[in-house]
């Protein structure tokens, strides 16, 4: 495994102790940007604070660049910050981040930026995708600009809506765990099922049963 290989194991593992997941969980979004001060940075924090209510706590982990963590009630994501360009760090699966938390950041970035950042290449807009697979490998996307929607009127989701897919994702969750027991359940019956078919069986009355129904 090369040192870059491990350095996102590592970034993903520290994200999951934040986000209360496991690494394979994470999903890290990366908007290649020129960013010209970390200003922007303390400005976009204040912004999602004081104008939209957003909470926000430090990230202790090592995340390769200062951390924030936001919580909008249930939901939360990470922000990391680099000279490169914004990092999002969300859970995978998590309808109400990526359709309610993720394009509320991603607006307030804009508008802070306005023409004063510009993207890589000249794209509108460079994302790059990152997560970890089942057997700990990492996964990447290039460089794109299909998520550039986020930063269009989409972002602008009524609480009606938020409301919405936040009942829903959890409501997949409870599903999910459901299942989980359900599938445990299962497992288990098998088990005793294939304990009991491998006992042996033996059809001849024993020694003791024969004496007994000899002296009858």
């Amino acid at each position: 495994m090369d040192y870059r290989q491990r350095a996102f194991k590592t970034k993903f593992a520290n994200a999951a102790k934040c986000l209360g997941v496991k690494p394979e969980q994470v999903v890290s979004l990366k908007f290649r940007e020129i960013v010209h001060s970390y200003r922007e940075y303390d400005l976009l924090m204040d912004m999602l604070e004081r104008e939209v209510g957003i909470v926000r706590s430090p990230a202790h982990e090592d995340l390769q660049g200062q951390g924030h963590l936001l919580q909008d009630g249930k939901n939360q994501i990470l922000v990391v910050q680099h000279e490169t360009g914004l990092e999002i760090l969300y859970i995978f699966g998590s309808i109400a981040s990526l359709l309610g938390l993720i394009p509320l950041v991603l607006q307030c970035w804009s508008r802070l930026g306005g023409h004063s950042r510009r993207p890589h290449a000249d794209h509108l807009q460079q994302i790059e995708t990152r997560r970890l697979d089942k057997k700990g490998h990492l996964v990447e996307d290039p460089a794109h600009g299909l998520l550039g929607g986020l930063l269009s009127p989409f972002a602008f989701l009524n609480s009606a809506l938020t409301d919405a897919v936040e009942a829903m994702d959890s409501e997949l969750q409870s599903l999910r765990t459901e299942l989980q027991a359900l599938m445990g359940r299962v497992e288990f019956l098998e088990k005793n099922q294939r304990k009991a078919k491998s006992r042996p069986t033996n059809t001849k009355p024993s020694r003791k049963e024969r004496s007994k129904t000899n002296r009858k």
